[in-house]
């Protein structure tokens, strides 16, 4: 059993911005999450205006390589432009930067907190934003659950978890399991015989373990996972695997705060031609490892100090394949290293009536050890290119201020922010038939400057209104540069801009609830849009609970985006509605009927030059779920 309320209580602590950033931050409640009508964490991310993934896909029809999370426009590539952490630790993958979607499972999460725009913190300077992800609370947990789905879609999800105590200390373990044939992706007219269903199995495991050592906390968290998923055509599968671990101390006073995680990832993914339909490029394996440590120590109550440091290395391998053959025509391996080390400083306050909040970071980055190695079908040595060493250093930050009213609040920020290519975007090319990416080696790091300010509005009890403005510019951003019809490449581009308006109105009247959200956004490099980048998205719920039953509804929309940095492959805009009902049978059993795109609209997700791929249509899932009382 848990602890009671006369037992002290077991805390798990995370990181945190600023208190004046925190109370700007768009947060995902509880609720949020149980009204995922896939059952999936992007759903209740796409919640969230102007926070996209570089596709529209979800995490059982895209490659795992494209699950970068971005914000306000700033797009282009799919590597995540926002700091993902998973109560304080970085989770995105350390090769390619995709952040593992199947595998951070809703049942495990508390809230999800969302600051936008760029800032100075712990663990790398953020350029499009900050993603806090806190698990359930020790105290929310049952005892014990277990629960299972099946869909209409011929797919099925079961999960699971315990919680226990070890004397004083506390311990959880959950699992999950999805499962399923996948939908068609390939419009009908568009099919040929080696065409497949987007079939997927993604299996993860989660531990955590939170000790009190005379008031303070030791806390450990090891997870793995595997996913495996077949795209467009027979034989065109990837799998993404990792095992995480992390380990975290929190002095008693709270004002010491001491971390270190390490990551070991792999990534493999066959390339199947779309015109021959056999595979044609086999990346076989990229193995990568992460790892970083971090001390954070508060003198006052309003000032954090600290530093930290990341490594990443990884080495991604391939095959080419003879299209008409099948031989090994070329090995190939292309990897390096990547090292940032920072020094940090957070500060809030008041002064004045004004809430005042501010960040800075020196970090000092590195890119080493590049080296692109080919040898013949045979194995025989051919080539060994090592690329140059380099290293700069960067100041950012980001200031704050505001005012609480009685009715009115208000809040203005600037911020600046650094992000260094990834090994993915340096090192690996890619192949999304007919269309190949090159990497290229000689990336600069991406700086971005913006500002913002805000209004909210809370003239009754339960009822908010948020109206705010920002701009952002992303010098030499990372895009896919288009060469010819059929390649593209990484490159620096001069400039990425974005500015817009987000608003949002919460309103929560007894059993009724309402969360409404949009963005309006200008995104341009040079005269064009950023690929994959709508100017309007909107979301909106409206929700009845009671002690037992609940109902919710979800509208979404995306608008029109294009699938290219020409603009000449157009993804149409998108509405789809999801609902869920839910009702609690006895003390132990809750069932959920939960309804994805209900209207069964298409949705675009990939357009090159008229091949496209869609995204889910119309599934009926039936939840069953027995928790402990």
């Amino acid at each position: 059993m848990l602890p009671t309320a006369a037992e002290p209580p077991v805390i798990v602590v995370t990181g945190q911005r600023p208190s004046a950033d925190e109370r700007d931050a768009v947060v995902i409640a509880r609720r949020t999450l149980d009204d995922a009508a896939s059952g999936r964490i992007e759903d209740a991310l796409a919640t969230v205006p102007g926070l996209q993934s570089f596709r529209r896909s979800d995490s059982r029809s895209s490659n795992p390589s494209a699950q970068g999370l971005t914000l306000r426009g700033l797009g282009g590539n799919a590597s995540s432009r926002t700091l993902v952490l998973l109560d304080g630790i970085p989770i995105a993958d350390p090769f390619f930067g995709f952040v593992p979607l199947s595998a951070l499972d809703p049942d495990r999460i508390g809230r999800i907190s969302i600051v936008k725009g760029a800032g100075g913190g712990r663990f790398g300077s953020a350029v499009a934003g900050t993603i806090d992800i806190d698990s359930l609370a020790l105290a929310d947990r049952p005892d014990w659950r277990a629960g299972g789905a099946v869909s209409t879609g011929h797919a099925m999800q079961l999960g699971g978890g315990a919680t226990g105590r070890l004397g004083d200390s506390v311990a959880t373990l959950d699992a999950r399991w999805d499962k399923g044939r996948g939908f068609w992706t390939t419009p009908a007219d568009q099919r040929v015989a080696a065409s497949a269903r987007a079939a997927f199995n993604a299996r993860s495991v989660e531990s955590r373990f939170v000790a009190p050592l005379d008031g303070s906390e030791l806390q450990f968290r090891a997870a793995a996972f595997r996913d495996e998923r077949t795209l467009r055509f027979k034989g065109a599968d990837s799998l993404s695997e990792g095992i995480d671990a992390s380990l975290r101390y929190v002095s008693a006073a709270r004002d010491l705060t001491l971390a270190v995680y390490g990551q070991r990832r792999n990534f493999a993914n066959v390339v199947v031609s779309a015109t021959r339909f056999v595979p044609v490029l086999d990346q076989y394996r990229t193995p990568a490892t992460g790892a970083g440590a971090m001390a954070e120590w508060r003198p006052f109550k309003w000032l954090a100090v600290g530093a930290d440091g990341r490594w990443t290395d990884g080495t991604a391998y391939e095959r080419a394949l003879s299209a008409s053959t099948g031989a090994v025509t070329a090995i190939r391996a292309n990897g390096g290293r990547i090292a940032e080390l920072g020094a940090f400083a957070e500060a809030n306050g008041e002064m004045a009536g004004l809430d005042l909040g501010g960040s800075m970071r020196l970090t000092r980055w590195s890119v080493s050890d590049g080296r692109s190695i080919v040898r013949d079908g045979g194995g025989l040595l051919l080539s060994t290119t090592p690329f140059d060493r380099r290293s700069g250093r960067a100041l950012t930050g980001r200031v704050s201020i505001g005012q609480s009213g009685k009715a009115l609040d208000w809040h203005a920020a600037a911020s600046s922010g650094i992000r260094v290519p990834t090994l993915n975007e340096l090192y690996r090319s890619f192949t999304v038939f007919p269309v190949t990416t090159l990497a290229n080696p000689a990336l600069k790091p991406e700086r971005v400057v913006g500002a913002e300010a805000g209004v909210r509005w809370h003239p009754l009890p339960g009822v908010r209104a948020d109206i705010g403005l920002f701009a952002n510019r992303l010098h030499d951003a990372i895009a896919n540069v288009t060469l010819s019809p059929s390649l593209r490449q990484r490159q620096n581009v001069d400039a990425l801009t974005t500015k817009g308006i987000e608003a949002g109105l919460s309103v929560e009247r007894g059993p009724w609830g309402f969360d409404g959200a949009l963005s309006w956004l200008r995104a341009r490099i040079g005269p064009l849009r950023p690929a994959q980048v709508p100017a309007f998205t909107a979301s909106a719920t409206l929700r009845w609970k009671d002690e037992r039953s609940g109902i919710a509804v979800t509208l979404r929309h995306q608008g029109a985006a294009f699938d290219d940095d020409l603009n000449l492959d157009r993804l149409p805009a998108a509405t789809t509605v999801d609902a869920v009902a839910s009702r609690q049978l006895g003390r132990i059993t809750t069932v959920r009927l939960r309804l994805e795109n209900a209207f069964d609209r298409r949705t675009v997700t990939r357009n090159q030059a008229g091949s496209i791929d869609l995204g889910a249509p119309r599934a009926l899932w039936l939840n069953v779920e027995f928790r402990a009382p």
